[in-house]
């Protein structure tokens, strides 16, 4: 991810209300909301896709007060583009974990929640260190059951760059080699906290530490993508 100065962005993570989700990667499906801190007044919901191989731009809804059939046409939109922007949003700290809240069970951080509002991670740019936002990760592996959904409320960011890069995962493992794929349809990788921890100063007890297929399936597609993140990532075994 490529986070430039004065970028600051709260997170939650996001469960998928399944009972099957404790036990299976496959209920881990990525999508980024990106609630942007500006007033609004559209009255329609209008999508427009972005130009990349995933995403798309919503506007005119107010996240904190979707209905059911909204909710049901966003998550629609959510399988077809995998993120989703929803731009001239104001939210506070309990918006946003009641918004996250409504699309399953909050999943928090093992190092890094806010004092006050634990549900939620505070991401800065570190300007030119290292920082842990810099590789291509897929959020909180190291849990049994890591998170199907991320979403990201920008506060404060510069008038030029800042973005964030993502990648589809999807296409990533359509255009793999045959040979290549049934390599990895068979393996299994360690995923653990305790880099995160140490970068963090954090200390959990235990750290979070879990094993996944390297190639999961999207419990509502079946769409199949890689699992990767260098920062967790122990080992991989056949």
């Amino acid at each position: 991810m490529d986070l430039c100065q004065r970028n600051l962005r709260l997170w939650t993570k996001i469960a998928l209300i399944s009972t099957e989700a404790s036990t299976a990667i496959k209920h881990q499906g990525i999508l980024s909301l990106y609630l942007k801190h500006t007033s609004i007044d559209a009255a329609v919901m209008q999508v427009i896709p972005m130009s990349a191989p995933l995403g798309a731009t919503i506007f005119g809804v107010d996240v904190t007060r979707l209905g059911d059939n909204q909710w049901r046409e966003i998550n629609h939109l959510f399988l077809q583009h995998r993120i989703l922007a929803f731009p001239q949003q104001t939210l506070t700290p309990e918006q946003q974990i009641a918004f996250g809240a409504q699309r399953g069970q909050l999943v928090r951080h093992p190092s890094a929640g806010m004092k006050d509002y634990p549900d939620l991670i505070e991401l800065k740019n570190a300007g030119n260190k290292p920082d842990v936002n810099q590789p291509w990760p897929s959020d909180m592996t190291y849990n049994l059951a890591p998170p199907k959904i991320t979403m990201l409320y920008a506060l404060e960011t510069p008038k030029i760059g800042g973005d964030t890069a993502f990648a589809n995962q999807v296409i990533a493992y359509n255009e793999l080699p045959e040979g290549l794929k049934s390599s990895l349809v068979n393996m299994t990788a360690e995923h653990t906290a305790e880099s995160l921890a140490a970068i963090y100063k954090a200390c959990s007890s235990p750290i979070p530490q879990a094993s996944h297929p390297v190639i999961r399936s999207h419990d509502e597609t079946g769409e199949n993508e890689p699992v990767t993140h260098p920062w967790v990532y122990l080992k991989i075994a056949l």
